[in-house]
């Protein structure tokens, strides 16, 4: 069996309250690259669905088996804030910076109250 997507050779990549909607591979193939826990098919709707927060790590494998997907998902907006004068973050703020910088900032970062 091929590991293109079927429905006319692209899959769709959706988000919906929280999760992701894969259509368009079979559930075998989801299987065998994510893992078997990876995925749920929601069979009310006839696709696989996982956490939203699993995103990056769907667009990276099915962009590293070259599969044919329309992403749904992204839709970014620039931003921009106004400028303002702040401090200089303190050690222990600049080191929760720089984890989340590592781990491909992804997830948030959450320090106790009165952190800044």
């Amino acid at each position: 069996m091929s590991d293109r997507p079927q429905h006319g050779g692209v899959a769709r990549l959706d988000f919906a309250a929280g999760t992701l909607i894969l259509n368009g591979i079979p559930v075998s193939k989801l299987d065998d690259w994510f893992g078997k826990s990876f995925w749920v098919i929601d069979a009310r709707i006839g696709a696989a669905r996982c956490d939203a927060i699993r995103y990056s790590q769907v667009i990276t494998e099915l962009q590293r088996r070259r599969i044919r997907f329309d992403d749904n998902v992204a839709s970014w907006k620039e931003v921009r804030w106004k400028a303002e004068e702040l401090h200089d973050l303190r050690p222990e703020q600049l080191q929760a910076v720089d984890a989340w910088m590592e781990t491909g900032q992804s997830g948030c970062i959450v320090m106790p109250t009165g952190t800044g």
